[in-house]
């Protein structure tokens, strides 16, 4: 019979090489980090939790000198080999964060309680970047337009339970891809009146930064 332990997850570093445009007049620039498991054991197709971070005015931030508490991302029994996938967002407005962190909040809570009934195999393997904000944003547009954008995401197999020692920890680290094209919209003044166009910055599947995770088992 396979072994079960509690692997543990915390959210260390995240970097963003490419974004879109947003207002340099806000004053908390945060993003939301969303991870999700993909079958850490039988009967659960998929876990996901998601953590509001504070960039600041820049385009990476170092979670590690932050309380346990505001890093933790999951504490989850696991069995056999399992994924992990990381989705970050563009800028999400401080009018609407609340909003949108209720509405997420919901669509996990949902998902967690049908686990596998609803979610099933296919939802996994549709890939994991696209997967969780795919339900979110399924949600959020009956309600906001302003839904956050995902703009970088990334995967990561894991089989741990026969090479990691429990009560030790590890650093995972995550490359993140664009999944799809980041475009940034150019106004420009010709002739005296005013010019739109678009040039795109990152097609999809391009590197767009790094996630840094800490993990460790509990017997």
């Amino acid at each position: 019979m396979s072994r079960r332990r509690v692997f543990e997850l915390s959210l260390e570093e995240v970097s963003i090489k490419h974004d879109k445009p947003f207002t340099r007049r806000q004053r908390i620039r945060q993003r939301l980090v969303l991870a999700s498991l993909v079958w850490p054991r039988p009967a659960i197709a998929e876990r996901n939790a998601v953590l509001p971070v504070d960039f600041g005015t820049e385009m990476s931030v170092d979670m590690r000198k932050q309380p346990w508490s505001k890093r933790i991302l999951f504490k989850e029994q696991v069995e056999g080999p399992f994924g992990i996938g990381i989705s970050v967002t563009e800028i999400v407005a401080d009018s609407v964060l609340g909003e949108v962190l209720a509405m997420l909040g919901q669509a996990i809570m949902n998902a967690g309680i049908r686990d596998v009934a609803d979610i099933g195999a296919g939802m996994a393997l549709t890939g994991v970047m696209q997967t969780p904000f795919r339900f979110a944003h399924k949600t959020l547009g009956t309600i906001s337009r302003q839904a956050p954008a995902v703009i970088a995401g990334g995967i990561l197999d894991m089989d741990i339970l026969s090479s990691w020692k429990p009560g030790k920890q590890h650093s995972i680290s995550i490359k993140l891809e664009a999944p799809q094209d980041i475009i940034r919209k150019i106004s420009r003044q010709r002739d005296g009146k005013p010019r739109n166009t678009s040039r795109t910055i990152l097609k999809a599947g391009q590197p767009n930064g790094m996630v840094k995770l800490r993990g460790m088992l509990y017997e």
